[in-house]
């Protein structure tokens, strides 16, 4: 008998570390004070993230399991802020709003006039997963939020200053469908650092077409290859879109992607045919 109560209660034990709790606050911009949309919040390497949504507001159940690891807080343009899980739900109990400072970043100025920079004529170039079919298609892994897909994007020429982004979208099911683009180095074939100093938020209402996004005033300049992917920012329910992508199994041609906010990136299936319009 004193056997089966130890095997109930330990059960019951294992049960309660592992039950999911539910942690919620809101994003704001620390001088402001204004709400601040589609931060990322996450558990480092854990899959368990979240993006706040357009005023601010997340809600993320996090595992007992995970008190001791790391929490991390980021935007493009705002300083990181890192907590244990554990003081994380200790601060959201107390006082449930984060306030991210801005980040001071000092961009090299660059002008092209008439297609020349320093003198060079620039050539227009397409990079990218060109040979992408629309007969192909692949979806989101999860339609969750934070959940990123992109390619890695071989550049070849330095400087390269990147006009357009270009997809083809095959199916659209919802009535708008909103994204981030995020641009980061790459190291071991994987995203390291994000290379954007302002949120490029775009959206795409067609049900099927060519999606491009005109990104001159942002003034992205690569000097090595890139990874450019797509971030998942509102809720819209699963398999509602699908992408253009290439047969291609080359190592360098697989899809990049990472679950949700602050997760492990992965090798996935075929590439989706994003290409970019750049000067070189």
């Amino acid at each position: 008998m004193k056997l089966v109560l130890f095997i109930i209660f330990s059960v019951l034990l294992l049960n309660s570390s592992l039950r999911a709790q539910a942690v919620e606050g809101t994003i704001q911009d620390a001088s402001s004070g204004e709400p601040l949309a589609y931060v990322n919040i996450g558990v480092v390497g854990k899959d368990v993230g979240t993006v706040s949504d357009s005023q601010g507001h997340f809600q993320l159940d996090i595992e007992e399991q995970y008190n001791k690891d790391e929490l991390k807080i980021s935007m493009v343009g705002y300083r990181p802020q890192s907590f244990t899980v554990a003081d994380f739900r200790k601060q959201m109990r107390d006082n449930p709003e984060v306030k991210l400072t801005e980040a001071v970043v000092v961009m090299k100025e660059v002008v092209i006039e008439d297609k020349r920079y320093r003198g060079r004529k620039l050539k227009e170039r397409i990079i990218g997963n060109t040979k992408a079919v629309t007969s192909n298609r692949t979806y989101f892994a999860f339609n969750a939020l934070g959940n990123e897909m992109g390619i890695y994007i071989d550049v070849k020429r330095n400087p390269t200053f990147v006009q357009e982004f270009n997809l083809y979208i095959t199916e659209n099911k919802y009535d708008v469908f909103k994204f981030r683009l995020n641009f980061y180095s790459a190291k071991n074939g994987l995203p390291d650092k994000n290379l954007l100093d302002k949120n490029i938020i775009a959206s795409f209402t067609a049900k099927e077409g060519k999606l491009t996004v005109d990104l001159r005033e942002y003034n992205i300049v690569l000097e090595d290859d890139t990874i450019v992917t797509m971030e998942w920012i509102e809720e819209l329910g699963k398999h509602g879109l699908a992408f253009a992508t290439s047969s291609s199994t080359a190592q360098n041609r697989r899809a990049i992607i990472r679950h949700t906010s602050q997760g492990d990136w992965k090798k996935g299936g075929p590439g989706i045919g994003i290409t970019l319009k750049v000067l070189q």
